[in-house]
């Protein structure tokens, strides 16, 4: 039985350049995320509690004075609506920026690579985002502008 191996070598380094220590890729912060997470969270929350209470108050206003309540008394149970409807804009906002801060590609240390490498056109196979055509249209046109 004949085996072969094949193994990959690196080409000699010059002696008179200084090699750059191997920089790893960072990794990924969950702090972005898990802050907008906490937004949905309060958004949502705020939406459940001013909407409860707005509804508890339009039914006593609706058993006491209707329909002759103050403007006073109806501008409280707007105010609660109003600041329940925005809560959950805010948490419906979060929710929308999520994906994209969970499913982004990580950005690993181009430190040591020439800048003209750093700019390349790749297509892109998330769906949904308008901008994406938009800044792989931009990355060709600078791509084909540094060749």
């Amino acid at each position: 039985m004949v085996s072969v191996e094949l193994v990959a070598r690196k080409p000699p380094v010059p002696a008179a350049e200084p090699v750059a220590p191997a920089v790893e890729p960072a990794g990924r912060s969950r702090t972005i995320p898990l802050v907008l997470v906490g937004w949905v969270v309060i958004g949502v929350a705020g939406f459940a509690v001013f909407g409860a209470l707005g509804r508890g108050e339009e039914s006593d206003l609706k058993q006491d004075c209707a329909p002759q309540c103050s403007d006073q008394q109806v501008s409280s149970v707007r105010t609660k609506y109003l600041v329940g409807d925005i809560s959950l804009g805010v948490g419906v906002l979060a929710l929308a920026a999520g994906p994209t801060s969970f499913s982004g590609p990580s950005m690993p240390s181009r430190a040591n690579e020439p800048a003209s490498s750093l700019i390349s056109a790749q297509p892109r196979t998330r769906l949904g985002h308008p901008a994406d055509s938009l800044l792989a249209r931009a990355a060709a046109a600078l791509e084909r502008r540094s060749l």
